[in-house]
């Protein structure tokens, strides 16, 4: 567990003159954006042991066909409570396309397989694994946005699948 978590580090780490990913160079700023990034993932892993319970008694399916509407419900509040609203007059078929393509492969699909896999291999080691998104963002981001790679992505790279083959395996 601990290689995946060393090479996830490494994985989001820049090196320097290296931005991407990286909205801005502003030291208050970053650490703020990775404490939210740290907050999310205690979130995750609470949201984690709390979905095993139900699990033992609802279908995979079923608890992602009631927590998404209410998520979405959520989400509509604060963007209402935010005063931006939905920005609908921003939207066009290319933005709508993107982020309907988004959900159905992230939010429906990922989801849905993140619960059968809590199902299957338990919540600790679905976690884990889970969390090695930045494995598989990784190349994605090379080939489809041209991004580059650093050499600590690289290396993290490498930990993050000596660390699976070891959970797997172990």
């Amino acid at each position: 567990m601990l290689l995946v978590i060393a090479g996830i580090y490494l994985v989001s780490q820049t090196s320097s003159g290296d931005t991407t990913g990286v909205p801005t160079e502003n030291p208050a700023l970053v650490r703020l954006g990775v404490s939210l990034a740290t907050l999310a993932g205690l979130l995750w892993a609470i949201e984690t042991i709390i979905v095993k319970r139900g699990l033992e008694e609802l279908h995979p399916i079923t608890i992602n066909a009631i927590e998404l509407p209410i998520a979405a419900s959520a989400l509509l509040l604060m963007a209402g409570l935010r005063g931006g609203g939905l920005q609908v007059g921003r939207w066009n078929w290319k933005a709508g396309f993107t982020v309907a393509l988004a959900a159905g492969t992230g939010m429906v699909l990922g989801s849905l397989l993140f619960l059968y896999a809590i199902n299957q291999a338990g919540a600790a080691r679905t976690a884990v694994l889970a969390s090695t998104s930045p494995l598989f963002g990784l190349p994605l981001a090379v080939i489809l946005l041209r991004e580059r790679l650093s050499r600590k992505s690289l290396g993290g790279a490498a930990l993050c699948l000596s660390g699976i083959f070891v959970l797997v395996r172990g």
